[in-house]
Formats: structure tokens, C-alpha cells, sequence
């Protein structure tokens, strides 16, 4: 018989009160007892006694390697030694151990980990010679993200470039090599030119141009791409019925972002590149996971012909670049787009092992950094504002707000997009998006030392992963609403991340309050009562969408950019209607767990029209 109960043996440095829910077996059950109390154990002595030794025989590695590894299991989670090891997951398969798994179910392993060893207990996976180990809790997870210099997140970066995004292998041993970390001043251990140091070269560049001020022009243009490409799509007064919303974004948004990023001569050169992008696109799983061209061949020539127009749109662009006789253009660039993307070329053209297929790779890589999981955020805050009448309203007051005056009363709204950043309810809705949505895995490796987390050693160069879906969906964490009105985990709550200073129990963190029937409240009047504010005060190390610490996704502000000013001009223009029937509700496809905003898993039939007060 098991005992569930509560153990504070676990707590990292300065998490004294945090709590954590593990299973003990009773103190007097023997070890053999422990190995016979399973029916998969129980079935194995029954098919022994069976005439079937000889067949059985073939099975004994299996058999073995559980027994083994639940012992090895079991073990770790009695022991209260300081300095140990996470448990182990048990397995059966020799050797693989658990690669299987991750290949095909990543998600389906990680949620029942999570349920099997208790919450906020790490927990060690095993196969093919490697072992990682999975980290959960937010105070766990924000002290990894607050501990960024003791951990080398270039393994992400390196098996990206080499598996997803197809650089040469010479490239690919360039970034594995650079050990000068991030930093402005390199480790005192490396040895590696100022010019080669490609992690931060890169790093400072995103910072300068994906952010502030450097990331103005590009998202100006957005806006006016944006703007131009739905204004033109055809959509008049009466209604036009589209089979999928998703394939909708997929093209207008892709087109306007790569204009706004790298210039118009990229699509003008090669009219088919967002249409092999997004199969490039569908192809991530594979190619990430490392299935190699002979299973997947559709995969690998999808990249290959965004990779060749790539180079094709370099070398016209270098070529009209060369020939001009202004060198340098700041924001937007006539040739290559953007200062940034002009910039990233030049930096890259100093490195000897970059010639013109690591650059394509290296386009691609911030091409889908940008709009791979940005354009499936963007459908999704489309899809719950959209499908919510009442939401749809309110959000729209918040949008007409932010409408800047025209003298043409034809062309497409522009906004103060400071104003719609800051817009309280647009931001709960962008932030509730994500928090649904958003299964990305963040990958750490100590670099110089074992790390040790409260009564846990994670091994020097050893993988440790957190799940950002296990942080979204933790109830102990989030507030979801109250007894009266409830507000599930797994469901879209565009109030979720706001605080009603009226309403104690508001924000997005649990309150006992919150849990409660709500109390009657004086009646306030509506000139005196404040306004709600956005918040994510309190959820360092529970809303993670793109991560965290030194490593935060690059393309962040520009995604939510994105976002904002798409549904903006859509809400602002436009009516959009989704056309499910009564109780269908689009879901997504756990397929992408583990690599961003998953997108749908089916299409999202809509209707669409002009407003009657922006009808041309």
C-alpha cells in the first residue's frame, strides 16, 4: 500500500516553504515486495510458469532492464541523501531507453511523469547513451533562468542549425566551438577571436534591432504591409466564406513579415516561398527529432528550396547593394530590408567558415524564429476574440482608442502602437494566448560544474529541459475564478491577467480569496472606479512562452507586434465570424509539443466583411 503525503525534503536555496508532492511506499514493504506489487510483474511470473520458456527467453532483456530501472527508481525517491540524482523513469527497452518516446509521444511521456512522481519533483530520462532531466516548479525554473551563466544553451542553438535549418557542418562545428559565452567580455577560459564569437554577436544584435527603439521601422512597415494585404484581398461589404482562418494568416501575415524583414525582392525573385516555407514549416518535427532524408524526403527538399532561394535573394541583393554607392542605411534597407538583416550579413561575412549556405541557414533561422510560432499565436488570439461576441466588443473599444487620425478616410487604420501595447485587456488576451497555447521545451547544460538544486545534483554537460505547458497548466499557481464562476486551467480567460483593484481576488495568481463565492461589494461609481491593469507580477518561472534568462526568444516583441496589430486592423475594418457548429471548438496539435505555439490541429471555417462604416 502506498502513502501519499506531503515532503519538504526538496526545498532549492531560498525555497524553504515550497511543497512537494511524492509518493513513499510504507516503510514495511520489503524491496521484493515492491518489485512483485505491479500486475505487469505478477503477469510475468504467470507467463513463466506457461510451456513458453524458450520465447520467454527473448523477452528476459526487457524484463530485466524494468526491473532494474524501477529499483533504480524506487531507490532515488526513498533516499534523502544530499547530492543525489533525480529519479528515474523507468523503462524496458534496452539501450533506447526512452528515445522511443520522445520521438513519437514527447508530450504524453512528460504529463504522465509529472502525475507519476508528484509536483515539482525532477525527474532523469534515459536512451541512446544520453540521459536528461526534466525540471518543474516556478521557483525552480526561475532559479535556473536567474543561474543563466552557469548553464551553455548553445545545444539548442547547435542542434537547430545542424538538424532544423540545414547549415553546413563546418558551420555547425564554428558555433559548437565558440565557448566564449554571450557576455561582452568572453570566459577567461576561451580562445576564440572577438570576430568568431558568433553567440554574441548574435545576442547584441537581436537586443539592438529586435527591440526598442531599432525595432520601430520593421514593425512600422508590418503595419503598413499588414494593412495593404487584407485591404486587397478582396473582402467587400457582403460576406465571403473562407475555409480556414489559419491559412488565411498563414499567407497574409508570412507575406507582410518578410517584406517588413528582408525587403521585397526575396517573394518578388522566388513567388513560391511562402508556400515552401510552410511545408518547410510542417516538416519540423521530423527534421528536429533527426529523421534522415530517406524516410522523410519531402522534409529535406522542402528546406532545401527555401535555402536556394535564400541564396538567390542574397546574391541579388549583395550584388545591388555593391553597386550603390551609399553603403549604410539605418532602420530599413533598399536592398536587404532591414539594418538588421544587412548588418547579420556583414558580421557573418568576417567568420571564414560562413559563405553563402550557412547565411541562407542562418536566414531561415531567424525567418522562423520570428514567424513560425508568432503567425499560430496571432490565429489563436484571432480565434478565442473572435468567437467571443461580448469580448469581441470590449476588445474593440480598446483598439478605436488607439486608431490614428487620417486624412484618407480609404486607407487602412494605422495605430499608436505604443498605446496598443499598452492597452490592459488587449495585453490579458495576448498573454492568456500564449499561456494556452505555447509547449516549448527550454533547454539548459551546466557548463563548468555540477548544479545543484536543493537536495538534487544535475550532472556537468548533462541536458536539463523545462516544459512550459507543465508551468501553464500548474492550479497551484493560477487563479481560475471562482466558485461561482469558474474558470478552468485548460479554457481561454481573457480576464485571467488582469487586476481589478475592486476585486481582491483578481490577477493572474491563485487567492484563497479568488476560490471563494464573491462577496457583495459596495456599489462604486463608474467615474470613480479604476481601471483594471495588465500584471504578471508573481509568475517568474510560470508564464515562460519564450523562455527565460539570458536566452529569451529573440523575436518576442515582434511577435507580439504581430499579434496586436493584425487582430487590430481586422477588429478595427472588419467583421469576422467563426463558422463552427454549435459545441466545436478548434484544438490544437500536439504534434508541435515541444517546438513553440502549437498550431490547429483542423481548419477553422470563418465568414468575413468589411465594417459598414469603412466600406469604400
Amino acid at each position: 500500500m502506498q502513502v501519499e503525503h506531503y515532503d519538504t525534503s526538496w526545498p532549492a536555496p531560498g525555497l524553504e516553504n515550497q511543497t512537494f508532492r511524492t509518493q513513499q511506499p510504507d516503510k514495511a514493504t520489503s524491496l521484493h515486495q515492491t518489485l512483485l506489487d505491479t500486475d505487469f510483474h505478477l503477469g510475468i511470473l504467470n507467463m513463466i510458469q506457461q510451456p513458453y520458456a524458450l520465447g520467454l527467453l527473448s523477452c528476459l532483456p526487457f524484463i530485466l532492464t524494468y526491473i532494474l530501472t524501477q529499483v533504480e527508481s524506487k531507490t532515488a525517491m526513498q533516499s534523502s541523501k544530499v547530492g543525489r540524482k533525480a529519479p528515474l523513469t523507468p523503462y524496458a527497452i534496452p539501450i533506447i531507453g526512452h528515445a522511443a518516446m520522445f520521438v513519437w509521444s514527447l508530450g504524453a511521456l512528460v504529463h504522465k511523469n509529472n502525475a507519476r512522481f508528484g509536483k515539482y519533483v525532477p525527474v532523469r530520462f534515459r536512451g541512446m547513451f544520453t540521459e536528461l532531466a526534466f525540471v518543474s516548479g516556478p521557483k525552480n525554473v526561475a532559479l535556473i533562468f536567474r543561474r543563466s551563466k552557469d548553464f551553455a544553451a548553445k545545444a539548442s542553438v547547435v542542434i537547430a542549425m545542424d538538424r532544423l535549418f540545414g547549415s553546413p557542418q563546418r558551420t555547425v562545428r564554428f558555433y559548437d566551438d565558440d565557448n566564449s559565452g554571450m557576455e561582452m567580455v568572453p570566459h577567461s577560459y576561451s580562445n576564440v577571436r572577438e570576430e568568431d564569437r558568433i553567440h554574441h554577436i548574435v545576442h547584441v544584435q537581436v537586443i539592438k534591432y529586435l527591440s526598442g527603439n531599432g525595432l520601430k521601422p520593421m514593425t512600422q512597415r508590418f503595419m503598413e504591409n499588414m494593412g495593404r494585404q487584407i485591404f486587397t484581398s478582396g473582402v467587400g461589404s457582403e460576406w465571403l466564406e473562407m475555409d480556414d482562418l489559419f491559412g488565411f494568416c498563414q499567407v497574409k501575415l508570412l507575406e507582410a513579415s518578410l517584406d517588413a524583414m528582408f525587403g521585397p525582392y526575396l517573394t518578388a525573385l522566388n513567388p513560391n516561398f511562402v508556400d515552401d516555407y510552410w511545408k518547410f514549416d510542417q516538416s519540423t518535427a521530423y527534421l528536429l527529432k533527426g529523421f534522415p532524408k530517406w524516410i522523410v524526403p519531402q522534409s529535406w527538399k522542402a528546406r532545401q528550396r527555401c535555402l536556394d532561394s535564400l541564396k538567390k535573394y542574397n546574391a541579388y541583393a549583395n550584388k545591388l547593394h555593391d553597386g550603390d554607392g551609399r553603403k549604410d542605411y539605418e532602420g530599413l534597407d533598399p536592398f536587404f530590408g532591414t539594418e538588421f538583416i544587412r548588418q547579420r550579413k556583414e558580421a557573418m561575412s568576417k567568420m571564414g567558415t560562413f559563405d553563402e549556405d550557412a547565411i541562407a541557414a542562418e536566414d531561415l533561422a531567424i525567418m522562423w524564429a520570428t514567424n513560425s510560432n508568432s503567425i499560430p499565436a496571432a490565429f489563436w488570439f484571432l480565434y478565442e476574440i473572435f468567437s467571443d461576441p461580448v469580448l469581441l466588443s470590449r476588445v474593440r473599444e480598446e483598439v478605436d482608442e488607439c486608431i490614428l487620425p487620417s486624412s484618407d478616410p480609404d486607407a487602412p487604420p494605422q495605430f499608436d502602437l505604443t498605446a496598443l501595447g499598452n492597452s490592459p485587456l488587449l495585453q490579458s488576451c495576448y498573454a492568456e494566448t500564449l499561456r494556452l497555447r505555447t509547449a516549448i521545451l527550454v533547454t539548459r547544460v551546466p557548463e563548468h560544474d555540477d548544479f545543484q538544486l536543493g537536495d538534487y545534483v544535475f550532472p556537468k554537460n548533462n541536458l536539463i529541459m523545462v516544459a512550459s505547458q507543465t508551468a501553464h497548466m500548474d492550479e497551484d499557481v493560477w487563479n481560475t475564478g471562482t466558485s461561482e464562476a469558474p474558470h478552468p486551467i485548460n479554457t481561454f480567460w481573457a480576464e485571467r491577467f488582469l487586476v481589478h483593484p475592486d476585486a481582491p481576488g483578481s490577477g493572474p495568481l491563485k487567492h484563497a480569496k479568488a476560490q471563494r463565492p464573491k462577496q457583495s461589494l459596495p456599489e462604486i461609481p463608474e467615474s470613480v472606479k479604476e481601471k483594471p491593469r495588465f500584471s504578471t507580477e508573481g509568475l517568474s518561472g510560470a508564464w515562460i512562452p519564450y523562455g527565460g534568462g539570458q536566452t529569451l526568444c529573440p523575436g518576442r516583441h515582434y511577435a507580439k507586434q504581430e499579434m496586436l496589430v493584425t487582430f487590430a486592423i481586422l477588429a478595427s475594418a472588419f467583421d469576422l465570424e467563426i463558422l463552427h457548429e454549435p459545441g466545436v471548438k478548434t484544438e490544437a496539435n500536439t504534434k508541435y509539443f515541444g517546438l513553440g505555439v502549437m498550431p490547429p490541429k483542423d481548419k477553422t471555417p470563418i465568414r468575413i466583411r468589411r465594417r459598414k462604416q469603412t466600406v469604400l
